[in-house]
């Protein structure tokens, strides 16, 4: 996990910087269709089976955090890199969620700096925190009487959902 925060630091505002210069429509749908690349490939079985080392990480991470940066995307790069490790599906999602949390902190700082941060993000920030909250809070009951393979399945098929509804926005 060393290794992918510690690119965050630097890739993170690359991406944050593309994301305010690019145009919001051709933006929007390449967060839908990277999502729902990544999701068909989780789908149908792709695994990164490759070695898991500094370099992978490091490039791994990079990726994230650009993709974080720039539209969102670090959750489904995450996802695609974690859920391939022959590792059980707790570690999986620790891994995810801790990276993914750093990243989006970290994505925060150059938008407030860059003064992006208004009053009516924080306060649909604010609305979506409840909701957020709950999900959370029940994905995580969910997942204490789910399999490995039923979580796998379950995040493969919420990144679909999620890649047809911002592609289609």
């Amino acid at each position: 996990m060393g290794p992918v925060l510690l690119t965050a630091v630097i890739a993170t505002p690359i991406g944050v910087f593309l994301l305010v210069i690019g145009d919001p429509g051709p933006i929007r749908r390449f967060m839908g269709v990277v999502i729902l690349l990544f999701a068909v490939l989780m789908l149908f079985g792709w695994r990164y089976r490759g070695p898991r080392n500094l370099g992978t990480s490091v490039m791994s991470g990079a990726i994230a955090d650009l993709l974080n940066g720039f539209a969102g995307l670090a959750r489904t790069w995450m996802s695609l890199y974690f859920l391939s490790a022959p590792d059980v599906s707790r570690v999986q999602r620790a891994n995810m969620y801790i990276s993914v949390m750093t990243m989006s902190l970290l994505t925060m700082i150059p938008l407030a700096i860059g003064g992006y941060a208004t009053e009516d993000t924080r306060t649909r920030s604010l609305a979506l925190l409840a909701p957020y909250a709950f999900a959370v809070w029940l994905g995580a009951r969910l997942f204490r009487i789910s399999s490995d393979r039923s979580y796998q399945l379950s995040a493969i098929w919420l990144l679909m959902a999620i890649g047809i509804s911002v592609s289609t926005l």
